[in-house]
C-alpha cells in the first residue's frame, strides 16, 4: 500500500468533517461499513486511502457527493487556498446546507435563517454589480 500524501489527508479531514456534519456516529459508520472503528480513524486522520469503492459506499451513507471530499483541496506549494481550491457544485452546498438547517431544531432560528437567506439573495449580490 502506497504511503498516503497530502491528498488523503484531505480526503480523511473532510470524512470526519462529513461525518460530523451529518451527526454519523464513528462507531455506526464503522459497522456500516464493516471496519474496525480503528480503521476508521485512521481513514479519518488520512494515515490510511480511502478507496474509491468504499468512498461511493460512504457517500451513500452520508449523502454527500464523492467531490464533496475534495472540496477545498490545496495543492501542495499552493501559497493560498483560494488559488487551487476545488470549488463546491452548487448542488454539493446545497445538500451541505440542507443536512445542516435539518438539524436546527428550534423554529424562530429556522425561521430567521430562511430570510437571511432570502434577504440575501435578493439583495445580497449588489456589490458585485
Amino acid at each position: 500500500m502506497e504511503t498516503p500524501n497530502f491528498i488523503d489527508r484531505h480526503v480523511g479531514r473532510r470524512l470526519r468533517q462529513l461525518r460530523l456534519e451529518r451527526g454519523v456516529d464513528p462507531k455506526v459508520l464503522a459497522r456500516t461499513l464493516g471496519v474496525t472503528t480503528a480503521r476508521l480513524e485512521g481513514l479519518e486522520a488520512g494515515k490510511e486511502r480511502l478507496p474509491a469503492e468504499m468512498m461511493r459506499r460512504v457517500s451513500r451513507i452520508l449523502r454527500a457527493q464523492p467531490s464533496e471530499f475534495f472540496c477545498g483541496l490545496v495543492e501542495e506549494g499552493r501559497e493560498s487556498a483560494k488559488e487551487a481550491a476545488v470549488p463546491a457544485s452548487v448542488a454539493d452546498q446545497e445538500q451541505r446546507l440542507l443536512a445542516g438547517f435539518a438539524r436546527i431544531r428550534d423554529a424562530r432560528s429556522r425561521e430567521t435563517i430562511l430570510a437571511l437567506v432570502a434577504a440575501y439573495a435578493e439583495f445580497g449580490d449588489l456589490e458585485q454589480k
